[in-house]
């Protein structure tokens, strides 16, 4: 079951170690939804690997549901909305960038078939 905490609910904040992370894993299979957390070093940009739960996907959602009314009431009480800005997503590699492509070869085959016939 997931809880947010208030006045009424079970608390074991006091019987939990507690760890910071700055960096998440989410994976999805058919069984269980997986999340892995680190810490993310810098300026190396290696994760230290921290901890890994595995949950059912209604258990998944359910937390998902409680993360979100959780920042929305924080966002409430503080006044201020919290904004997260993706990174940019990496470029696939493209013919005729230094980085090739795994079609390069059969495309410079392809044109030198159509230059002999």
């Amino acid at each position: 079951m997931v809880e947010e905490n208030t006045e009424d609910s079970l608390r074991i904040d006091d019987k939990v170690d507690y760890t910071y992370v700055n960096f998440s894993h989410v994976a999805a299979n058919n069984w269980d939804v997986r999340i892995s957390f680190g810490d993310k070093r810098t300026p190396e940009g290696k994760v230290q690997p921290l901890l890994g739960i595995i949950m059912s996907h209604q258990h998944a959602k359910a937390f998902l549901d409680v993360l979100k009314i959780s920042i929305a009431r924080l966002e409430e009480r503080s006044g201020r909305e919290i904004v997260y800005e993706w990174p940019e997503a990496p470029k696939p590699p493209y013919v005729g960038d230094s980085l090739r492509g795994p079609l390069e070869g059969k495309q410079r085959r392809v044109k030198a078939a159509r230059r002999k016939g």
